[in-house]
């Protein structure tokens, strides 16, 4: 069954957007985080000192891709969870937290 996108404006429950959001930039940016310190670095195989300024933000550029792409199970699964959970409520990190507590 795939899911469909909810904008944020809708009312129903959490929409996918925000939840790929919240999935790329905590799941796989550390993901992507771990597995960018395993790899090395030769004078041909290197950005200089460019990639290393940028590489921060392009590990959570690529994470929130990843997130995004449709029929991502770890989205795809959050989502629905949080559907069970927040079913009424529009998302923010404030209704989720108070929905956990």
């Amino acid at each position: 069954m795939a899911l469909r996108s909810r904008r944020a404006g809708e009312s129903g429950g959490v929409p996918r957007d925000r939840v790929a959001e919240i999935v790329g930039s905590v799941f796989y940016g550390h993901l992507l985080r771990e597995m960018q310190k395993t790899t090395f670095e030769t004078a041909l195989m290197h950005g200089g000192r460019g990639e290393e300024v940028f590489r921060g933000q392009w590990i959570e550029e690529i994470g929130r891709r990843i997130a995004r792409t449709p029929g991502n199970p770890v989205t795809d699964q959050l989502h629905r969870a949080m559907q069970r959970i927040e079913p009424t409520r529009s998302l923010g990190t404030a209704a989720v937290l108070e929905g956990a507590a």
